[in-house]
């Protein structure tokens, strides 16, 4: 990937605010469950993700949210949608989507969102042999951390919310299941080009609707009160769960990162296994033993033999026709998805406590800044600040949001700290709700 040359910052910009601002991310004033193509970006107010100075300057947490949530946009303007059953309007929602001149302009800003969004490593100078001796070691290690998920759900003031809050983050990749790696099918590239094949029909069902993995992941949202169909908690996502999708896309879409692919998914196959035992568990204990957990469970049968499938039948392969060449690309595709999934895990967490907090309510006077805004309180997306902010509703009723029923009623003149770089948004119970936004030094 390429960095952006000196001068070109502004025309991005542009450009990227002509994409947020387009029929299918334009802010709106409520989520459209059951509409897959009206995904809100909030970019209300605007946003550059390349200041003057370019991929030097760092990128602070609304920008990196934003812009994750137009990459993902981008690569799933490849992948084809279609609603349950029509709506007014469904024609015009799907062809605005589809638009190819919109596509065009996504086209041209995603080579420089992933430069921007992705710091991508160079690798290792490990051999062959070092390479799978480092691989065992995490793998190892993996296995033997309970981690801290079930504790923290079962922990939680509400488990049962803790778990669909949890659901919502993996609702992006689960009900596609597989369309990023379909990307690496087409082609000709031997014996490995079919090996993987063979696993991506084992995450389509072979052909058995019922059986496919998203099939199942739809069955389980339901079992628990939630919506299943493809993005109806869109503006729920995490910064740090739309970097885990986009991050397989990046390095499937972009064919130079094959061998970094595979190194990806030999993690992710090595280690769902032992996840998805944990988190079957956890679900069980917050809705009971009948809850449906059959997507997770699946896992852990199926990513064992996947995971023997990529060693022998994919790595084993290339490492013999390509050699010491390709190892390289191997670990930081293991690694680098290591690291993704590990920190969206652990933003995840965090998000978690920040739902939990008792109180908010802080003293309005402490570090407060001048040039405080009075704003609507309806919201198409969650957002977040790049820093500590103090909300105060002034006028009418509302309650703060920060996830699937995580709402905080808001009580008129007491002010609610929210951490900076922390998704929330606000709920308007009467349309007249005005709330103050004042950022803290």
């Amino acid at each position: 990937m390429t960095s952006v040359h000196p001068g070109q910052e502004e025309a991005l910009d542009r450009q990227l605010g002509a994409y947020c601002r387009s029929r299918p991310f334009r802010d709106a004033s409520r989520p459209q469950p059951g509409n897959p193509y009206r995904r809100p970006i909030a970019f209300a107010g605007g946003f550059r993700l390349w200041p003057e100075g370019g991929d030097a300057c760092p990128v602070g947490p609304r920008a990196r949210l934003l812009g994750h949530r137009v990459l993902f946009n981008i690569y799933e303007q490849d992948l084809m949608f279609l609603p349950r059953r029509p709506w007014d309007g469904f024609q015009r929602d799907f062809s605005s989507f589809y638009d190819p001149a919109l596509q065009r302009v996504g086209q041209k800003l995603r080579n420089p969102l992933e430069v921007r969004l992705f710091d991508l490593t160079d690798g290792s100078d490990l051999t062959a042999p070092e390479m799978w001796e480092h691989f065992d070691r995490v793998i190892a290690a993996h296995e033997r951390d309970e981690g801290a998920f079930r504790s923290a759900i079962l922990g939680s003031a509400d488990p049962e919310r803790a778990v669909r809050n949890f659901l919502v983050q993996c609702a992006g990749d689960f009900l596609t299941e597989a369309s990023a790696m379909a990307r690496n099918l087409p082609g000709t590239y031997g014996e490995v080009q079919s090996e993987l094949f063979k696993v991506f029909i084992d995450e389509y069902g072979y052909g058995v609707h019922p059986t496919k993995h998203s099939t199942l992941y739809e069955a389980l949202l339901r079992d628990v009160g939630m919506d299943p169909s493809a993005h109806a908690y869109w503006h729920l996502y995490l910064t740090t769960s739309l970097a885990v999708h986009n991050y397989i896309h990046l390095v499937s879409q972009n064919h130079r990162y094959f061998f970094r692919y595979l190194g990806a998914l030999y993690y992710a196959e090595a280690t769902y296994s032992h996840t998805c035992a944990i988190i079957s568990g956890t679900i069980r204990e917050a809705f009971g033993r009948d809850v449906d957990t059959r997507y997770f469970d699946e896992h852990v049968h199926i990513d064992r033999h996947h995971s023997r499938m990529v060693r022998d039948k994919l790595i084993h392969p290339i490492l013999a026709g390509f050699g010491d060449l390709v190892v390289s690309e191997l670990c930081a595709g293991f690694d680098e998805f290591r690291d993704v999934l590990e920190t969206s895990g652990s933003d995840f967490l965090e998000h978690l406590r920040f739902v939990d907090a008792e109180t908010l309510r802080c003293d309005r006077d402490a570090g407060v800044r001048a040039g405080s805004i009075l704003r609507p309180t309806a919201t198409g997306a969650l957002d977040v600040c790049d820093s500590d902010v103090v909300y105060t509703l002034e006028r009418g009723d509302g309650a703060l949001v920060c996830g699937l029923d995580c709402e905080r009623k808001m009580m008129p003149g007491e002010p609610i700290r929210v951490p900076g770089g922390r998704m929330h948004g606000f709920a308007q119970t009467t349309p007249d709700a005005l709330v103050r936004v004042e950022p803290v030094s």
